[in-house]
Protein backbone atom coordinates (compact mmCIF):
# COMPACT_ATOMS: atom_id res chain seq x y z
CA UNK A 1 0.00 0.00 0.00
CA UNK A 2 0.90 3.63 -0.67
CA UNK A 3 0.99 5.65 1.85
CA UNK A 4 1.94 9.51 1.72
CA UNK A 5 5.09 9.73 4.64
CA UNK A 6 6.23 13.81 5.44
CA UNK A 7 9.89 14.21 4.33
CA UNK A 8 11.53 15.56 7.32
CA UNK A 9 9.34 13.73 10.25
CA UNK A 10 9.96 11.22 13.20
CA UNK A 11 9.72 7.81 13.31
CA UNK A 12 6.46 8.74 15.68
CA UNK A 13 4.80 10.45 12.95
CA UNK A 14 5.66 7.92 10.48
CA UNK A 15 4.68 5.04 11.87
CA UNK A 16 0.99 7.00 13.04
CA UNK A 17 0.43 7.48 9.14
CA UNK A 18 1.09 3.25 8.60
CA UNK A 19 -1.07 2.83 11.75
CA UNK A 20 -4.00 5.06 10.17
CA UNK A 21 -3.65 4.05 6.78
CA UNK A 22 -3.66 0.55 7.70
CA UNK A 23 -6.91 0.78 10.29
CA UNK A 24 -8.43 2.92 7.53
CA UNK A 25 -8.03 0.37 4.68
CA UNK A 26 -6.64 -3.20 5.71
CA UNK A 27 -8.32 -3.70 8.78
CA UNK A 28 -12.00 -1.36 7.96
CA UNK A 29 -14.37 -4.51 7.28
CA UNK A 30 -13.19 -7.71 8.32
CA UNK A 31 -15.74 -11.01 8.59
CA UNK A 32 -15.90 -11.90 11.97
CA UNK A 33 -19.43 -14.03 13.50
CA UNK A 34 -18.09 -13.21 17.32
CA UNK A 35 -17.93 -9.38 17.20
CA UNK A 36 -20.27 -6.63 16.21
CA UNK A 37 -19.31 -3.90 13.79
CA UNK A 38 -18.25 -0.30 15.84
CA UNK A 39 -19.37 2.02 13.43
CA UNK A 40 -22.37 0.82 11.48
CA UNK A 41 -24.86 -1.86 14.20
CA UNK A 42 -27.26 -2.82 10.83
CA UNK A 43 -24.50 -5.22 9.68
CA UNK A 44 -23.15 -7.66 12.66
CA UNK A 45 -21.33 -9.79 10.28
CA UNK A 46 -18.16 -7.54 9.66
CA UNK A 47 -15.93 -5.75 12.47
CA UNK A 48 -14.05 -2.72 13.04
CA UNK A 49 -10.36 -3.26 14.07
CA UNK A 50 -7.50 -1.01 15.27
CA UNK A 51 -4.35 -1.44 15.45
CA UNK A 52 -3.18 -2.63 18.87
CA UNK A 53 0.32 -3.30 18.81
CA UNK A 54 2.82 -2.73 15.56
CA UNK A 55 6.35 -2.24 14.70
CA UNK A 56 7.77 -0.07 12.18
CA UNK A 57 10.59 -1.55 9.84
CA UNK A 58 13.05 0.39 7.48
CA UNK A 59 13.92 -0.93 4.72
CA UNK A 60 15.66 0.69 1.26
CA UNK A 61 15.35 -0.31 -2.16
CA UNK A 62 18.72 -1.95 -3.39
CA UNK A 63 19.94 -3.29 -0.38
CA UNK A 64 19.28 -6.72 0.78
CA UNK A 65 16.93 -7.53 3.82
CA UNK A 66 19.50 -8.31 6.34
CA UNK A 67 20.21 -4.24 6.07
CA UNK A 68 16.27 -3.89 7.05
CA UNK A 69 16.14 -1.81 10.93
CA UNK A 70 13.34 -2.47 13.15
CA UNK A 71 12.71 1.17 14.46
CA UNK A 72 11.49 0.08 17.54
CA UNK A 73 13.64 0.21 21.07
CA UNK A 74 12.19 -3.03 22.03
CA UNK A 75 14.34 -4.59 18.53
CA UNK A 76 16.48 -2.15 18.59
CA UNK A 77 18.72 0.63 20.86
CA UNK A 78 17.52 4.21 19.77
CA UNK A 79 21.47 5.21 19.52
CA UNK A 80 21.85 2.10 17.15
CA UNK A 81 18.78 2.81 14.84
CA UNK A 82 20.21 6.49 14.85
CA UNK A 83 23.32 5.28 13.40
CA UNK A 84 22.50 3.15 10.98
CA UNK A 85 20.01 5.44 9.30
CA UNK A 86 23.16 7.49 9.38
CA UNK A 87 26.04 5.56 8.21
CA UNK A 88 24.10 2.30 6.31
CA UNK A 89 21.11 4.65 4.33
CA UNK A 90 23.01 8.10 4.55
CA UNK A 91 19.88 9.59 5.73
CA UNK A 92 19.82 12.97 7.91
CA UNK A 93 19.11 12.84 11.57
CA UNK A 94 18.89 15.86 13.36
CA UNK A 95 17.08 16.22 16.58
CA UNK A 96 14.33 19.03 18.04
CA UNK A 97 14.75 21.31 20.32
CA UNK A 98 14.28 21.67 23.64
CA UNK A 99 16.35 18.60 24.13
CA UNK A 100 14.53 15.79 25.10
CA UNK A 101 12.68 15.56 22.11
CA UNK A 102 12.48 13.54 19.27
CA UNK A 103 14.83 13.31 16.24
CA UNK A 104 13.89 14.64 13.13
CA UNK A 105 14.79 12.07 9.83
CA UNK A 106 14.60 13.46 6.13
CA UNK A 107 13.96 10.52 4.63
CA UNK A 108 14.69 9.90 1.03
CA UNK A 109 13.00 8.27 -2.14
CA UNK A 110 14.64 4.75 -1.45
CA UNK A 111 13.28 4.46 2.31
CA UNK A 112 10.40 1.72 2.33
CA UNK A 113 8.45 1.20 5.78
CA UNK A 114 6.96 -2.19 6.56
CA UNK A 115 4.37 -2.17 9.61
CA UNK A 116 3.89 -5.57 11.02
CA UNK A 117 0.62 -5.60 13.00
CA UNK A 118 1.17 -8.08 15.90
CA UNK A 119 -2.30 -7.70 17.17
CA UNK A 120 -5.55 -5.40 17.53
CA UNK A 121 -8.55 -4.10 19.49
CA UNK A 122 -11.58 -5.54 18.98
CA UNK A 123 -15.25 -4.71 20.12
CA UNK A 124 -17.57 -7.71 21.29
CA UNK A 125 -21.17 -7.68 20.65
CA UNK A 126 -21.77 -6.68 24.48
CA UNK A 127 -19.53 -3.36 23.64
CA UNK A 128 -16.18 -4.92 25.75
CA UNK A 129 -13.07 -4.25 23.78
CA UNK A 130 -10.12 -6.91 23.70
CA UNK A 131 -6.78 -7.35 22.06
CA UNK A 132 -6.11 -10.67 20.21
CA UNK A 133 -3.59 -11.49 17.63
CA UNK A 134 -3.80 -10.49 14.09
CA UNK A 135 -4.00 -12.79 11.31
CA UNK A 136 -4.26 -12.34 7.86
CA UNK A 137 -6.14 -14.68 5.62
CA UNK A 138 -5.53 -13.75 1.62
CA UNK A 139 -8.68 -14.58 0.22
CA UNK A 140 -9.16 -13.84 -3.87
CA UNK A 141 -11.76 -12.24 -5.69
CA UNK A 142 -13.89 -13.95 -7.54
CA UNK A 143 -13.71 -14.37 -10.83
CA UNK A 144 -9.99 -12.76 -10.24
CA UNK A 145 -7.59 -14.35 -12.81
CA UNK A 146 -5.36 -16.71 -11.86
Amino acid sequence: MEVMIPVESTVATVKQCLIDHANKHLLSYENDNKTSELHDSSSSSFVRKKIAKSWVVLAMFGYDDMYDVPLEVEATELSAQLERMKKMFGLTVTKQHPPGQQHIVRWNEKCRFALVIFSVYVKLKDGSTIQEPWKFVHEERSGAPA
